[in-house]
């Protein structure tokens, strides 16, 4: 929808100078992302949209996609940041929405504290960071609150990275690089609004290039995990929850093989099975003509290099990782239809045609093509000249704009392309994106931030045009988390079918998403049962509830689960009470996955 209609004007323009351009920053075509949040609890959803050099923009929603910029008056706008990720989330747990800007780039650390803007539930925002321990000064791409340790409160995982890959790309001496400023955090909530370092002890500290993060519950224990999306040489992490405060990355015992240049990653149930699965982006181009003229081959020898520095193996691929739920993933990418994908970035998965299966959306491009082959022959011999215009040498690499992608999950391990029948097939440069329904009708909606062009909004056609029913589940919890990160939904229905969804307010790459899930139905007329865990172990069950209705689930009216119990819930949710064998198959398979990961 064009922005006259809309009221989102924003663009992510980026201004390139002989000091700040691509050839000093590794990092400087990575974009900035976009956050979902409702800011006065009205029940439309807004946009945030965080900038790598101009103000960030917040858009109130006025319904029937119009929105208003209040930017300026919420007090959101920033200062002299290079800005990039933007996570909506309640950080205080007082009912209302909270903004966390990432900031990077820049050399001077002053420049690159990040913002907490607490909500004042008024339209406007405080940035609280320094108070609440949060104003962290390094090289930072994106948040992700959790209540990590099940205490009632959300911390935070915060993506860092060095100020470009040459500092750590020696994968033999990466974890030896003596600038803990650069390496990735996770905060603790003390429970008094202020939040400790915890990084060291409970082993998550890393020096490798992290682009994105994902938290799940991948183990189906009960306890959130975190993937962690790294660039360049060091391999992703999985970082499994060992319930006792630390982290143990188990991702060369649980992947068979990851991609080399991790980007933004996602997590759902793309089988409908009751396990997380997990996708990754990377940059290998679906045209052959991109394919060679801007990336070499793979070099055998430094691929043996990194694996055998302890490394998993890497491929120049994106990546499906499907969960078998044994504590393994088997990679397949290739087989899905979805490895190739040109430099991508963002990667959503959700229902967007309500057929009951999650699809897959990617956002695409990187303004100039600096790997393109002969523009690095150039480039290398050009930089050599010192009294050369850096710009100039830059107006050599191409500048390609590129289709987003969007593919149909067919339920069959395997996707298909529909980005231009879906209308989504406009080129660009695209980085963060969200999804959310913005006009309550039912299907999720699209906002996703470009570089040097206006931000995209489209509206969901799929209610309209009637492909299939859903149902809208929203939760609310209590104590100080009372938007339910962490909580898992389960719906069931038909002759054993079931779909599984968990809340959590960051996803993609640099954004997050609205925080209700959307299950579509397909045909189905009602669902048979909802089941809900939060993450204190309480549960409830609600029946018999009639599709293309949205419901709200209260924690105040769950019961208290003990975790004896919780071995027999499938995929630790459901009763005893369902009795399908299918069900019982899976308890078995979790016994399993519990007993395994004592191994760890």
């Amino acid at each position: 929808m064009p922005s006259s209609e809309t009221g989102i004007s924003f663009n992510n323009k980026l201004t390139e100078t002989e000091e700040e351009n691509v050839l000093f920053y590794d990092s400087y075509y990575t974009g900035s992302g976009t956050a979902i949040l409702d800011v006065n609890n009205d029940g439309l959803q807004d946009v945030f949209f965080a900038s790598n050099q101009g103000p960030e923009k917040l858009y109130l929603n006025k319904g029937n996609f119009k929105f208003e910029d209040i930017s300026k008056s919420a007090g959101i706008e920033g200062g002299d940041q290079w800005s990039g990720g933007v996570t909506a989330a309640d950080v205080n747990g007082d009912g209302y929405d909270d903004i966390y800007v990432c900031n990077s780039l820049y050399l001077d650390p002053e420049r690159r504290r990040n913002i907490l803007y607490i909500n004042n539930k008024d339209n406007t925002f405080t940035n609280k960071a320094k108070e609440y321990g949060l104003d962290d000064p390094g090289f930072s791409i994106q948040g992700s609150f959790f209540d990590y340790d099940l205490d009632g409160d959300l911390d935070l995982y915060l993506v860092n990275q060095p100020p470009n890959h040459n500092t750590t790309r020696d994968s033999l001496m990466a974890l030896n690089v003596p600038h803990y400023q650069y390496s990735s955090r996770l905060y603790r909530n003390n429970g008094n609004e202020t939040f400790t370092d915890i990084t060291d002890q409970a082993g998550v500290k890393s020096y490798a290039f992290g682009l994105s993060a994902m938290v799940g519950d991948y183990f189906n224990d009960g306890h959130p995990d975190i993937y962690v999306a790294n660039d360049y040489d060091y391999g992703d992490y999985l970082f499994v929850n060992k319930e006792d405060g630390t982290y143990q990355n188990v991702a060369n015992y649980s992947l068979r093989h990851i991609s080399n240049f991790s980007m933004g990653v996602d997590a759902a149930d793309i089988n409908n099975d009751g396990w997380l699965d997990l996708f990754i982006a990377d940059m290998t181009p679906e045209d052959h003509y991109r394919n060679k003229t801007n990336m070499a081959g793979m070099d055998p020898a430094k691929f043996w290099k990194i694996s055998k520095s302890g490394n998993n193996f890497q491929y120049m691929f994106n990546t499906l990782q499907l969960n078998q739920g044994n504590g393994f993933f088997s990679e397949v990418g290739l087989m899905a239809g979805v490895a190739k994908t040109d430099w991508s970035w963002c990667t959503l998965f959700s229902d967007f045609d309500l057929d009951g299966f999650k699809d897959l959306y990617i956002t695409n491009g990187i303004l100039r093509d600096i790997r393109n082959r002969d523009f690095s022959s150039y480039a290398l011999e050009a930089i050599k000249d010192k009294s050369m215009s850096r710009l100039k040498i830059l107006d050599k690499a191409p500048s390609v704009p590129l289709a987003n992608y969007m593919y149909k999950n067919d339920g069959l391990l395997h996707f298909n392309n529909l980005s231009k029948t879906w209308g989504l097939d406009e080129k660009s440069f695209s980085q963060g994106a969200s999804y959310a329904d913005l006009d309550n009708d039912g299907d999720v909606d699209l906002v996703v931030n470009n570089m040097n062009q206006e931000a995209f909004v489209y509206k969901n056609l799929a209610v309209e045009n009637k492909t299939g029913n859903f149902v809208r589940v929203k939760l609310e919890g209590m104590g100080k988390n009372i938007k339910s990160y962490g909580a898992r939904v389960l719906i069931a229905y038909g002759e054993s079918k079931i779909q599984m969804a968990e809340v959590v307010n960051s996803r993609g790459y640099m954004s997050s998403s609205e925080p209700t899930l959307t299950f579509g139905l397909g045909n189905v007329q009602k669902i048979d049962s909802i089941f809900v865990r939060w993450p204190n172990g309480k549960y409830i069950r609600v029946d018999n509830v009639k599709a293309n209705s949205s419901i709200t689930i209260k924690e105040k009216d769950a019961t208290v689960v003990m975790k004896e119990q919780l071995l027999q819930i499938v995929p630790f949710i459901l009763t005893e009470e369902v009795t399908s064998s299918s069900f019982k198959n899976g308890a078995h398979i979790e016994m399993n996955t519990m007993t395994l990961r004592k191994k760890f």
